[in-house]
């Protein structure tokens, strides 16, 4: 079955450790490192990604650290994805990909497996596009999003609750 990368997945933890503490400051790298724990060398090159991406942003020096670039609620589950994996599609012949073909199909246009993976992958995307990390720290993302303060407005703060 499809399945998301190591990389992707701490990627994913990262962003939401940040997501976590949003505008209370910058994290040092070896606090990542410990507390999500991640290998310092993998979390380099995550960070790299994310960085090049616009996803997080960094500062050097003795008082440097990471921290998000945009708000949780600005990031979603697919932006960080597709910034590890380059694509959320299950198969070449699908999704971002479409133009490229199988080896295994002759004709994409009544390829069965083509068709069902397109459905799924519209799906998954979907999901992933309209999930952010706002919706992750406060525990919307399994309630459909009803009552969520930082749905209500009030994205951007440095904690998000959820609404009663």
């Amino acid at each position: 079955m499809w399945t998301i990368s190591k990389q992707t997945r701490y990627a994913l933890r990262v962003v939401y450790s940040l997501a976590r503490t949003h505008g209370s400051g910058l994290k040092l790298l070896s606090e990542l490192a410990r507390e999500e724990g991640i290998p310092l060398f993998f979390l380099q090159k995550i960070l790299v990604a994310l960085r090049r991406d616009g996803i997080i942003s960094s500062k050097a020096g003795p008082r440097g650290g990471y921290q998000l670039h945009q708000p949780p609620d600005r990031i979603t589950l697919a932006t960080v994805i597709r910034s590890v994996e380059g694509s959320l599609a299950p198969l070449p012949c699908v999704g971002e990909n479409g133009a490229q073909t199988c080896d295994t199909c002759a004709d994409r246009l009544t390829c069965g497996t083509q068709i069902l993976m397109s459905r799924v992958h519209a799906a998954a995307e979907r999901i992933l596009d309209q999930t952010t990390f706002a919706d992750i720290v406060c525990g919307c993302a399994n309630s459909a999003l009803v009552g969520c303060t930082h749905r209500n407005g009030t994205a951007g703060s440095a904690t998000y609750s959820r609404g009663s």
